[in-house]
């Protein structure tokens, strides 16, 4: 079992809808026992970007996704770039068989085809009034070729036949020929197209499992022709669901994330939006988002566990996945859910791995327990490392408060705390004890607990919402805690 993912579109960086079929393709080839391929597609050479293969290479490696073959690893089916493969024994193999024909046509005589009529395709309606090796004499054929005169190869698609294949996703799909022009699968420049390299190398490659986005259910009457065409046995198709925008209207698309400001490559940096302008997108890397995490969302992007199980290991991924359980409707990018993933895996992260980005500075020092709790107060807060700061600036920063913020300190918080600070029956090492005193205070007083919280949230962790107050005072201890209350009240 050989699955293969391919990247043909290399004009830029990588959007995460081509990670989640590589992923797919990775833990189908996996889990029976087979092999992941990986094929870089370049033969659009005027498009090609020759950083956009690096950075597929880093971003499978920051993913912990390790082809079996690829152009950097190489193996028993290279080479890995299309545009180092040779194509024309199998060109040449169409045109004997009268599968291809040669197309002599400009681009003017083109453009007048289509100036008389708006509808018009290169097909079996209209191949005979354009100029080719099926409307031309073989005479002038072979005097066209000798000169030297540009000519492209088109497929000779047959008339009104009813092509059909099984996907594994989508079941039985049919489409008539009709709709269908003749496709150019070799260019002028003798380069082929993608649909013939793309066939050719996955019958060369020994390719058992195609699995691709479903932009390409439209190709694969085309390329199962070839398949018959070469006399060669067909791989298996599974056409994946479409990745759509948040409001689940359209393809999830770049110029989305850059709008909204949500990251939509695994790692950002500059690219060209599609008015050619220089933009910077955000990565999910660049974020702060694990790749278990990001793996994760993107499993779950069109796949469905037979529970509700929604945290996996890889290789729980790889026992678990199941092509059937694809859906076939188009899944809608929740960025809120890969936040969600991204805290429940920093959730498990050990607190040596989520102190190094603390700024801790050299003014607090705290023993060992009190540094684990003030760690799990920042984790259970945050969905990033980035974000924990936010808590630990309680601990390790002190709080400086301008007037505005003195003036919380009502009259009945001055009253309830000068008491509290001053009790020497108050146990400090005690959370429970450090809250009960609050309230017997204020209830000696007649004052009511809630109006005096606020302002003793501004004076112990200078407005921060979140941490428990009593947790965070016994964690402060006694004189860091009395200190910032007494900075309150005068």
């Amino acid at each position: 079992c050989y699955s293969f993912c391919t990247f043909p579109d290399l004009t830029g960086k990588l959007h995460i809808g081509g990670i989640r079929t590589a992923i797919y393709n990775y833990l189908y080839a996996k889990k029976h026992g087979g092999k992941f391929l990986l094929r870089i597609e370049d033969t659009d050479k005027k498009r090609y970007d020759p950083e956009a293969e690096k950075y597929i290479q880093d971003t499978l490696e920051w993913l912990g996704i390790e082809p079996d073959e690829s152009p950097w690893i190489g193996g028993p089916h290279g080479p890995y770039r299309q545009s180092e493969r040779d194509y024309s024994e199998d060109i040449q193999t169409l045109l004997d068989s009268g599968n291809a024909y040669y197309a002599f046509d400009t681009e003017q005589d083109l453009t007048d085809a289509r100036s008389e009529d708006k509808w018009f395709s290169y097909s079996y309606k209209t191949r005979g009034n354009m100029k080719n090796s099926l409307s031309l004499p073989k005479e002038e054929v072979d005097k066209l070729l000798n000169d030297g005169v540009p000519y492209v190869v088109r497929f000779k698609m047959p008339e009104e036949t009813n092509i059909s294949f099984t996907d594994i996703i989508r079941g039985n799909v049919t489409q008539n020929t009709k709709q269908l022009d003749d496709k150019v699968i070799v260019k002028s420049n003798g380069i082929p197209t993608y649909h013939l390299a793309n066939v050719c190398d996955d019958h060369n490659m020994e390719v058992t499992h195609v699995i691709r986005g479903e932009e390409w259910i439209s190709s694969t009457p085309l390329h199962i022709l070839l398949y018959d065409a070469f006399g060669w046995e067909k791989p298996t198709f599974a056409h994946l669901p479409l990745l759509l925008n948040p409001n689940g209207k359209g393809k999830l698309a770049k110029r989305m994330a850059l709008k909204l400001g949500f990251p939509v490559l695994p790692m950002g940096g500059e690219g060209v939006d599609e008015k050619g302008n220089r933009v910077v997108y955000k990565g999910f890397k660049d974020e702060g988002y694990y790749p278990e995490a990001l793996m994760n969302f993107l499993l779950m992007l069109g796949w469905s566990p037979k529970d509700t199980k929604e945290l996996f290991t890889l290789k729980e991924m790889i026992d678990e996945f199941d092509l059937s359980s694809v859906h076939k409707a188009g899944a809608k990018f929740d960025i809120d859910k890969a936040k969600w993933y991204n805290a429940q895996y920093l959730q498990g992260k050990g607190d040596d791995d989520l102190k190094r980005h603390i700024d801790i500075g050299d003014t607090y020092k705290y023993d060992d327990e009190r540094m684990r709790m003030i760690i799990d107060l920042a984790k259970k807060r945050s969905a990033f490392p980035q974000e924990m700061n936010a808590v630990t600036d309680i601990f390790f920063k002190p709080v400086v408060l301008n007037d505005a913020e003195k003036e919380k300190a009502t009259d009945d918080f001055k009253s309830v705390f000068s008491d509290y600070i001053n009790d020497d029956s108050l146990d400090w090492d005690d959370v429970g004890d450090i809250k009960q005193k609050i309230w017997d205070i204020c209830k000696e007083k007649n004052i009511r607990m809630g109006k005096v919280m606020p302002a003793l949230r501004q004076a112990i962790c200078d407005g921060v919402s979140g941490p428990d107050l009593p947790t965070t005072m016994y964690i402060l201890g006694k004189e860091e805690s009395s200190n910032r209350i007494k900075n309150m009240i005068s």
